[in-house]
């Protein structure tokens, strides 16, 4: 648990790092976002989240677009940059979905205490958020349209 408040003291004192707790509309916490390595000269950032395992399915396509719409509206970047480990074939496929483009691949980058694991690279421009941002907006309401009543509106 030392370690935990050393990391979070860490990132209270971080100027490049933004952290987003995502609630639902009943205010119930479902997951985190985070901007980290963010560079203001250049207006990028890396982007990263967390969904909660016992949230909807969606959960994690509305984490990024809520996500998308501060990195490229609030804090005004150029680009977003992600790393996915490559066996999380979920998350690797909803960034795919939701329009960031595969930049490369970095082999065997991770370590997690038993075996090397690949990380892949994927980025996202705002230009080209702003021609996937409507797309995945009419996803997400015909996601609630299917569901009836959304906890999320």
């Amino acid at each position: 648990m030392k370690d935990a408040h050393a990391w979070f003291e860490r990132m209270q004192q971080d100027t490049t790092a933004f952290w987003y707790i995502y609630k639902n509309a009943s205010a119930v916490p479902q997951g985190v976002a985070y901007f980290t390595e963010c560079n203001e000269r250049m207006r990028t950032s890396t982007f990263g989240l967390y969904a909660k395992p016992d949230t909807p399915l969606s959960t994690g396509i509305r984490i990024i677009y809520e996500s998308l719409e501060i990195a490229f509206k609030e804090l005004n970047l150029y680009k977003i940059n992600a790393k996915v480990l490559d066996f999380n074939k979920s998350s690797l496929m909803a960034h795919r979905k939701v329009g960031f483009a595969e930049e490369g691949i970095f082999r065997e980058q991770h370590f997690d205490g038993n075996r090397r694991i690949d990380v892949t690279q994927l980025g996202m421009l705002a230009t080209e958020w702003k021609q996937c941002r409507k797309g995945l907006r009419e996803r997400i309401d015909k996601l609630d349209a299917l569901n009836l009543v959304s906890p999320y509106h």
